[in-house]
């Protein structure tokens, strides 16, 4: 198994997961380490969320990610507003990912939210690893199947009557 350490400081919650059962003593040490890592620094805060995709785009590419992949992601990045793109990374909250997803929503799939969502979600599983995103993602839509009317089925009889395919559709309509 692993532990997960949570603390709080300062009003920022910070989460380290370690695959052994920490002291008290341990623990403080290392959340105080987390605290003190460059990535948490001043400097690394004021990077928006487009460069931090641009970083992770261009990591997916360096370790051998398929160019789909790599192109899925430039596009569904292109797609998201320059508003939500452009917040401070370190500033990012689950209401500016929700209503991001809502206006991407507006004109597109569930499928198409939830790919959006996926992308959003790796960045800050890499480089914001202790931040939890709660949002709500758009049920998926179900496909019924096509179901001919007594109508169609009439049509396609009447339409095959003559051809040699008449008997085979008689037979499969009748049984």
């Amino acid at each position: 198994g692993s532990y997960r350490i949570r603390q709080q400081y300062n009003g920022k919650r910070y989460s380290i997961i370690v695959p052994y059962k920490p002291t008290q003593k341990e623990a403080l040490k290392l959340v105080t380490e987390k605290m003190d890592k460059p990535e948490n620094s001043q400097a690394n805060s004021y990077k928006s969320l487009g460069e931090y995709m641009d970083k992770y785009i261009s990591y997916c590419e360096k370790s051998g990610k398929s160019p789909s992949t790599i192109r899925g992601y430039e596009s569904l990045k292109k797609n998201l507003s320059e508003d939500f793109l452009d917040i401070r990374f370190s500033d990012l909250t689950s209401a500016d990912v929700q209503k991001e997803l809502n206006r991407y929503g507006e004109t597109r799939s569930s499928k198409s939210v939830k790919n959006a969502y996926g992308l959003i979600r790796s960045v800050l599983a890499k480089y914001r690893p202790e931040y939890t995103l709660m949002v709500k993602l758009p049920a998926s839509e179900i496909k019924s199947e096509y179901e001919p009317t007594t109508k169609d089925v009439e049509r396609i009889v009447e339409l095959a009557k003559g051809s040699r395919y008449s008997i085979v559709i008689q037979l499969a309509i009748l049984g």
